[in-house]
């Protein structure tokens, strides 16, 4: 028998609590800092790190304190894209911070999903809400319905499905929690 599986991806549709733009009821603490989403945790966790320049001080401040995740996403992956006004606003606030030194932990592939595990469970152990729907969700199969090819279901170069690593550490998230309150 299969397990059953419960899609998330947007923060305005079922499960959306799931999302890391899922606007939380208080702000969460990591980092010595709040954070409206986890997904503002996560970017501002690539530029926290033993040895990282003053300069990304700063820069974590201005992912945290951006207006959507979306914003701090952008900020967070140093995009340079230069479409529409609003992006080109953000494109000059990156190259600003680049200018006065701002780099992102080093091999930061190899600890994303550390990072990410680490900003779940603060999320999740800091937000009932958000607890409650994601310890529902026990027995179920999580799946990031995004075209993201690492962290969702996307669809790869190579036509497989992605590797849904976030739907991976929001399974291992829940089982923890679950542990905890058992205890």
């Amino acid at each position: 028998m299969c397990e059953p599986v419960v899609y998330f991806f947007e923060d305005t549709k079922p499960y959306g609590q799931l999302s890391n733009f899922w606007p939380l009821t208080r702000p969460m603490r990591m980092h010595g800092r709040e954070f409206a989403t986890s997904e503002h945790a996560y970017q501002a966790s690539k530029y926290i790190y033993a040895g990282a320049p003053a300069a990304n001080d700063a820069y974590v401040t201005a992912i945290a304190r951006a207006k959507t995740p979306f914003v701090a996403k952008f900020l967070g992956n140093q995009w340079l894209l230069s479409r529409y006004q609003w992006q080109m606003d953000i494109a000059g606030r990156v190259r600003d911070h680049r200018a006065r030194g701002v780099r992102a932990r080093p091999n930061w592939d190899d600890s994303r999903d550390e990072a990410m595990r680490a900003v779940l469970l603060a999320k999740f152990q800091q937000d009932e809400a958000c607890r409650k729907v994601l310890l529902n969700t026990r027995g179920s199969l999580l799946v990031e319905a995004s075209t993201d090819a690492y962290w969702g279901n996307g669809a790869r170069s190579d036509g497989e499905l992605g590797h849904n690593r976030l739907g991976m550490l929001l399974m291992e998230v829940r089982e923890e929690l679950a542990e905890a309150e058992k205890k």
